[in-house]
């Protein structure tokens, strides 16, 4: 009998592994919570005396709901540490020190955009028009975010297809806190982009609120530099 180690990054209660070993037939060992003989805490599997050695074995390590799954593939060599007669006994693997990828923290559901009258005859008319259904608190963080969501959208649809957001790349300021899409894009949290002019408005980069977060926060449309059609990204998900 043999024991194989696994360290992973972080361990904590649900962490836990499954071990399918091709040649025990398709059974699946699963891993307990073990300390090594160096002192260095992790799971560990058992590995039956019927166990083949120097045979192909695939890990699965699982952490709970708020990580992903990781799969590994490598050989078990149940003789790998016999030089160590403190180690007799336990199994090697490829790797055995893994950090586990976390996911994102769930974006808030963004709030929904309500159907502002085509009557906007300008741009800031129309940003207040979103302001006025009373739904963003651009004192904080998320209000400020919908708020350029709803805004860019409005925009979007009554005005210009050429409207749509700045892109940030953190530590850059940025809406939302983590992309809505695993790999997917930020944007500015109190601007958007215009790519191409309409009439009485120029193309550029405008700043939609004035002192965001804050007490004093209250809607703009103010020109703040040159569009930037590389940064530009529409829709916000």
């Amino acid at each position: 009998m043999s024991k194989l180690f696994w360290f992973p990054d972080p361990l904590t209660p649900n962490t836990s592994g499954l071990l399918r070993h091709d040649g025990l037939g398709g059974v699946i060992l699963v891993s307990q919570q073990d300390t090594h003989p160096s002192g260095r805490k992790g799971i560990s599997w058992i590995l039956p005396d019927s166990t083949p050695d120097k045979n192909g074995a695939r890990i699965t390590i699982l952490q709970g709901p708020d990580y992903y799954e990781e799969t590994f593939r490598g050989i078990v060599d149940l003789h790998y540490f016999d030089f160590d007669p403190n180690l007799k006994g336990l199994a090697g693997f490829l790797t055995d020190d893994t950090t586990s990828i976390k996911k994102p923290a769930p974006c808030p559901e963004p709030i929904p955009i309500p159907p502002i009258p085509p009557t906007a005859k300008t741009p800031l008319e129309a940003i207040n028009a979103v302001y006025a259904t009373g739904l963003y608190n651009l004192a904080t963080y998320d209000g400020c975010g919908q708020f350029t969501e709803a805004c860019a959208t409005t925009l979007h649809n009554q005005f210009s297809t050429s409207f749509g957001h700045l892109e940030k790349f953190p530590p850059q300021n940025h809406y939302p806190a983590e992309p809505y899409v695993l790999n997917g894009k930020v944007h500015a949290l109190d601007a958007i982009n215009l790519t191409q002019g309409i009439p009485g408005t120029p193309a550029g980069v405008y700043d939609i609120i004035f002192s965001s977060e804050s007490p004093e926060a209250k809607p703009a449309f103010n020109f703040s530099g040159p569009a930037r059609p590389d940064l530009w990204y529409y829709p916000a998900k």
